[in-house]
This record gives C-alpha cells, sequence and structure tokens, in this order.
C-alpha cells in the first residue's frame, strides 16, 4: 500500500467489487471510490487480490482475470480472449491469485488452468510467455507469489507446498529452469497460508499451525533454514504485514499479534475487545509504510490503526514536531515524525538540563507524552528535542512550546 491511493478487494464469492482510497486532495477528505460490474461489464465482482504497483493498480479476480487500474481510474482487462486461460471447469472462467511487477516485467499467477500454465509473464500489456509447475504440472491451485531479491519466484500452493521457481535470469531458456517444493516433511510446521520478505530478507511463512522463517533463500532444505517461531504455536495464520521498524503484524482467527523483529517477543495484541477490529478472524492485514497506519480486513468490514512503525527517514531533514505548541491537558503525546531508524531522542530545557530520554522503536515516529523521567508534566517553556542515529552520526535538532493550564 501507498500513503497515495489504495485498493480494498471485496470477495472471492458474492463480492461487491474493488474498494479505492484516495486521500485528501487540497484540503478535501479522503474518499471511497467503488468499481463494479455494473460500471464495467467486464468486470467481476469478486475481487480477489490487490496490488499497488510502480504506476499501476492490479486487481486479481475469482473468475474475471486480471485487471490494469491507471492514476486516472480507467481499467484494462485481461482474461480468455487476451490469451489467459481460465479454469478446469469452464476455461472462461479466470482466475488471477496474484500479481507481482519485477522491472518491466509483470507476473501474473493463475489458479487452477485447464492447460496447467499456472504463471503468465506480461511486457507492455502483451502476454510474452507462460510456465508450468515443473516440480507436479497437476499442482496448479496456488493463492501466492511473491518475487526475492534474485528474482526467485515463492508460490503459496494449496497442495501443502511452497513452491520455489528459479529462471537463473534466462526467462525465455526453460532449460535451466529449477524447481523445488517446501513442505511439512522439510520443517514447516503446517500447510503454508502465506508468505512475506521482511525487511532483513528473511521469509516468514504463516502455515495452519504457526509461523516458520526461512533463513537462507539460496538453500532452503538444507538443515538449519528454517525456523520455528514458539510466539504463535497452533495458531492458524492468516496474513502477515511487516512494519518500518521490522516488526511482524500477524492477522490469525484470534487477532492481530505485534512481533519483535527477530520474532521472540510479543509487543502488543489487538482484537474486537480490545481494539476497534470488527472481529477476531483477522483475515488480511497491510501496513502504510508512508503515514505508519495499518489496515485490518475482516467479513464484517475494515479498521485502521494509527503506529509509530512508518518507515523510518534516511535523514532528519524532514523531522517535524507536533502538536506545537503541545498543550498536556488537552493533548495526548508530542509526535516526533521523520526519525531515521533506531534513533534516540533527547529532550532538554533551554538551559540546557535534560529532561527526558526516549529510545524509539525504530520507526519514522518517537513519542513523548510531556512528563520528565519522575512521570511528572514539566512546566510551561520551550523544550529542545534532539533526536540522533545509533552511532551519532547523525542528528536532528527541533523546537517546542510546553503549554500548561
Amino acid at each position: 500500500m501507498q500513503t497515495e491511493t489504495f485498493g480494498v478487494a471485496s470477495s472471492k464469492f458474492l463480492g461487491k467489487g474493488l474498494y479505492r482510497f484516495q486521500p485528501e486532495v487540497s484540503g478535501s477528505e479522503g474518499r471511497w471510490k467503488n468499481f463494479t460490474k455494473e460500471q464495467f461489464s467486464r468486470m467481476s465482482n469478486d475481487c480477489y487480490r490487490v496490488r499497488i504497483g510502480k504506476n499501476y493498480v492490479w486487481v486479481g479476480t475469482w473468475g474475471g482475470g486480471l485487471i490494469k487500474i491507471d492514476k486516472n481510474d480507467s481499467l484494462k482487462f485481461f482474461s480468455k480472449n487476451e490469451g489467459i486461460m481460465g479454469v478446469t471447469e469452464d476455461t472462461n472462467f479466470v482466475v488471477i491469485t496474484d500479481i507481482a511487477e519485477q522491472g518491466d516485467l509483470v507476473w501474473i499467477l493463475n489458479y487452477k488452468p485447464r492447460n496447467a500454465n499456472i504463471i503468465y509473464l506480461m511486457r507492455n500489456d502483451s502476454l510474452i510467455y507462460s510456465f508450468v509447475n515443473a516440480y507436479n504440472p497437476s499442482y496448479y491451485l496456488n493463492t501466492q507469489l511473491e518475487i526475492d531479491e534474485k528474482g526467485k519466484k515463492w508460490i503459496v500452493s494449496e497442495h501443502g507446498y511452497i513452491f520455489v521457481f528459479d529462471d537463473n535470469g534466462t526467462i525465455f531458456d526453460k532449460s535451466d529452469d529449477k524447481w523445488i517444493a517446501i513442505s511439512r516433511a522439510d520443517g514447516l510446521n503446517g500447510n503454508p497460508t502465506v508468505i512475506k520478505f521482511d525487511n532483513r530478507g528473511d521469509l516468514w511463512v504463516g502455515t495452519t499451525y504457526g509461523l516458520n522463517i526461512i533463513v537462507d533463500l539460496d538453500e532452503p532444505l538444507k538443515a538449519g533454514s528454517i525456523r520455528s517461531v514458539f510466539a504463535l504455536r497452533d495458531f492458524y495464520i492468516n496474513d502477515i504485514a511487516i512494519d518500518g521498524a521490522n516488526n511482524k503484524w500477524v492477522a490469525t482467527k484470534n487477532g492481530v499479534w505485534v512481533l519483535s523483529p527477530d520474532g521472540t517477543n510479543v509487543i502488543a495484541q489487538y482484537d474486537a475487545s480490545n481494539s476497534p477490529i470488527l472481529s477476531d478472524d483477522v483475515k488480511s492485514i497491510a501496513f502504510d509504510l508512508n503515514s505508519g497506519v495499518v489496515y485490518f480486513g475482516t467479513e464484517k468490514g475494515m479498521t485502521s490503526l494509527k503506529t509509530e512503525f512508518g518507515k523510518p527517514a534516511e535523514n532528519f531533514t524532514t523531522m517535524k514536531i507536533y502538536p506545537n505548541p503541545f498543550h498536556p491537558e488537552k493533548d495526548l503525546n508530542v509526535v516526533i515524525d521523520g526519525l531515521v531508524a533506531n534513533s534516540t531522542i533527547k529532550i532538554f530545557t533551554i538551559s540546557g538540563d535534560l529532561v527526558k530520554t526516549i529510545i524509539t522503536p525504530g520507526g519514522k515516529t518517537g513519542i513523548w507524552d510531556g512528563k520528565n523521567e519522575k512521570g511528572q508534566y514539566v512546566p510551561t517553556g520551550i523544550y529542545i528535542i534532539i533526536a540522533y542515529n545509533e552511532d551519532g552520526t547523525q542528528v536532528g535538532i527541533g523546537k517546542i512550546a510546553i503549554l500548561r493550564d
């Protein structure tokens, strides 16, 4: 997702089309726009997957093929007429479960195709190549596609595998293609349901019985490459999102769990009883790294939560402090935005006395409650806020006015 726009798929059965949110422009409030079959005759209302690309929004549908949406909300459709094979029972019923961009190439994951072509490759709106599952062509019930830094394709399969497809950088030469399969027999603690690369390049795998991490993407079947995460053992994992501090937000049938970057600690837990989430069974989760807002999708609707874990800035040139002035009696916190990764914040009086030291959670935002180290609100006055990175080579400085009633 991006701050500029994002899309929400409604359902793979009895759906209501695609919802696209466009934030405020020129002072106006953001708005939702609904794309449906009633507006576009070739569209399927059963939207399964939304991917935000560099220039386009890509939508995979359950029966209507692939949709490409440009910045002007113009739609282009790719289905049986454009050369994508439909399911075995009806070749006109084209199910696209995922889309991934790689430079000027678009990889399209095709579900249950009669001709076994599970992957199509597109450039400039033209299909230029296709691939079967060389590990086993009959394993064609695949739901997710991710591409690692070396260009290998990682595919989640309903057959109980993660398939890894390596074209060795020679897309049009299938003689050197390599396919491997990863399953419970290789160390996964359940059948895979979702995969996500974190900020370090490790692959986090959600399964029917918890979480795994694949730390060696070059040799995933090597002993020790697949690790288990104890924190959510026996949980059914619906989705995973990674925030700007590399924390893992894990959607389960029992709410959302936030884990530390290595998965050893539970940072927070959200469900219908302690948060705005509409149901404990959270189906999907997505993170806007620019704003630090996380979105939760359930069968009852979608909610969002503002967090401190947006993508860190590269330097302190955009650091902002707000609200300024800060009124402790009516304002919740002082927000220091635009921080670099793992910043430390120090609050000083105008005369140079240290008031508070804050170790940030690692993302782009830090929070100060207006209190000193003793837990007391500081007096009215001007305060200096200094933020610096781990080795002290980058420093940001700002001022804030505190006004007490």
